[in-house]
Parts: structure tokens; C-alpha cells; sequence
């Protein structure tokens, strides 16, 4: 198995936003097109998208997989992934987080090597909350774990149940403070007002 390959998750009904929010663009580019590119920067060549099936024009140029079990929300992407993936590691980056910086990826990946014990390796916020979209995952272990979650229709899974279900490493945030840019990693664009706001900054 190779090293490790990185998916991209543009899925999601983007009911908030209105639109899909892979389109959205900043300094010219697609927040897709800034996910690759920073996946790219971090030295990873083998990168793929996620989607949920139901986007109409998806833009040419990228490998698309898409979510086998469907409507299961963040994990049905990353169930997706974890099926597709045929490297020890796998790497998750949801698209809209277009701040997360190539520094920080290649911080994460070298910290979650250094534990073979974990499956699961997942930033937390400066707020202290566990971001699972822009993780590193033990594939086989993940893999599996996925399945059972997606497969039960008795409940609704979620992210954090998942991680429940495997062994979980974190990164606090005072371990990447020092890079350039952690306070706004994680800045999440989710509503018009998200993106207005992260328009203005950048403007």
C-alpha cells in the first residue's frame, strides 16, 4: 500500500450557504482548486474529491469518487474515502476551510506518524473543539469502523460517534500556535455572511 492519499469532501446540501460551496472563490480560485493546492504544497500527489452524487457540474480536471452510502452526512465522504483508499494512511480535508495551510498539513502528518498506536489523528480548534474533516486516519481500521456506523439505520451517525468507535489522538492547539495563520485555520464558511466576512478580511 502507498503511504498516504488525501480526499477532498465537497458533499453536503449546502442548505445554508444556497449554493454549493466548493464554487466559492477567493483570490480567484475555487475553494476546490485552493484544497488541491494545498494538499499539492504538502507534498501529496494522490488526490481525490468526494462527492455526494447530486452536484450538476462538477468542474473537469479532478478525480471524483462518490459517496456510497448515502445521506449519512460528513461520514458517508468519509466512508466513501476510506473504501476508495488503497494507502496505509488516509488524509480528509473539507473544502470549505480554505485557510488551512500546506505548513500546517505537513505539521499534522509528521505529528500523527509519530504514534502508531492511534487510528484516528484530528486537530482541535482554539475553542477546543475536534475538527474530523481535516484528519488523519489509519485506513483499514477507519475503513471498517465507517461501514458499521453508515450501515445502521437505527441511528443517525455523526463525526464524533465515529471517532468514539476508534482509537483517537488529537492535536491541541497550543502544539501548532506557533504556525503562521493557526488562529484562523479552521475558519468555516458555512452561511452567505460566513463568506462576506472572509471576502472582507481577505480584502
Amino acid at each position: 500500500m502507498n503511504e498516504l492519499e488525501a480526499f477532498i469532501l465537497i458533499g453536503g446540501r449546502s442548505a445554508r450557504m444556497g449554493t454549493d460551496k466548493y464554487e466559492l472563490q477567493l483570490g480567484g480560485r475555487t475553494f476546490l482548486e485552493i484544497a488541491r493546492s494545498t494538499l499539492s504544497a504538502a507534498g501529496l500527489t494522490n488526490i481525490s474529491v468526494v462527492s455526494n452524487g447530486t452536484e450538476q457540474f462538477l468542474p473537469q480536471g479532478f478525480t471524483y469518487v462518490s459517496d456510497i452510502v448515502p445521506n449519512r452526512g460528513s461520514l458517508s465522504g468519509v466512508h466513501a474515502a476510506f473504501s476508495i483508499s488503497r494507502s496505509t494512511k488516509t488524509i480528509v480535508l473539507a473544502c470549505d476551510y480554505p485557510f488551512v495551510t500546506a505548513e500546517f498539513l505537513t505539521f499534522l502528518i509528521d505529528r500523527a506518524a509519530e504514534d502508531s498506536e492511534i487510528d484516528a489523528f484530528a486537530p482541535l480548534q482554539p475553542d477546543g473543539h475536534v475538527q474530523p474533516l481535516c484528519a488523519v486516519y489509519s485506513t483499514i481500521v477507519c475503513r471498517d469502523a465507517a461501514a458499521k456506523l453508515v450501515s445502521d439505520n437505527s441511528q443517525n451517525p455523526s463525526m464524533r460517534s465515529f471517532l468514539e468507535n476508534v482509537r483517537a489522538g488529537f492535536l491541541p492547539f497550543s502544539e501548532y500556535a506557533h504556525l503562521p495563520g493557526a488562529e484562523k485555520l479552521f475558519i468555516n464558511v458555512n452561511t452567505p455572511g460566513d463568506y462576506r466576512s472572509v471576502l472582507e478580511t481577505e480584502g
